[in-house]
Formats: C-alpha cells, structure tokens, sequence
C-alpha cells in the first residue's frame, strides 16, 4: 500500500505543478527512487527468474511495437516485413524458451 501511495504522489506532484524545472523534477525522481530502495530494503520482493524474465520482456513488446509500425520512417533502408516479423518471433521464442527452462 505504501508503494502505492508513493508512485501516485510521484505522478500527481509534477502533474499538479506544471512549472516544475527539471532540477526540481531530477529532485522528485531521486527521491522516489530512494523511498522504492528503501521500502525494497524493509521488506524484499522476491521473484522467481521466470518472473524476472516475464516483467523483463513487456517493455520489449513495446520496442518490438514502435520499431513495427514506424520501420518505413526510423530506417534509412527498411528491413521487409516477413523478415521483421521472422526475426521477432525469433525473438519471442528464445524469450519464452529462457522462461520455461528457469526453475
């Protein structure tokens, strides 16, 4: 719960204060990642490695995403999409066989 409260004063406080210079916002994101360290030291989370691999493997899926559907205006030379996809299913399959082989 304290995590909780913690993450939507980190959200709201800038949101709330939109003349907020980047020092000032440097000063929250320090501090924010200071009360996660210590809330993570008082009271440790433990994850699995099929866990840590799964919550590892989200903001990939956005990557995957954003270089998919801009690949014709982010590459000087775009790569064709049956190799795109073919590479990103190769991907995905090493991702979940790592997974699957964490005991």
């Amino acid at each position: 719960m304290n995590q909780i409260i913690f993450w939507l004063t980190f959200i709201l406080i800038p949101g709330l204060f939109p003349d907020i210079d980047a020092s000032h916002y440097l000063l929250f994101s320090s501090t924010m990642f200071y009360l996660t360290y210590i809330y993570n030291q008082v009271n440790p989370l433990i994850l699995t490695p099929r866990t840590s691999v799964f919550f590892l493997s989200i903001p990939s899926t956005f990557l995957w995403y954003i270089a998919y559907h801009y690949n014709d205006f982010l590459c000087i030379n775009p790569i064709s999409e049956e190799l795109f996809i073919i590479s990103m299913f190769t991907y995905w399959y090493v991702i979940i066989y790592i997974a699957s082989e964490c005991y």
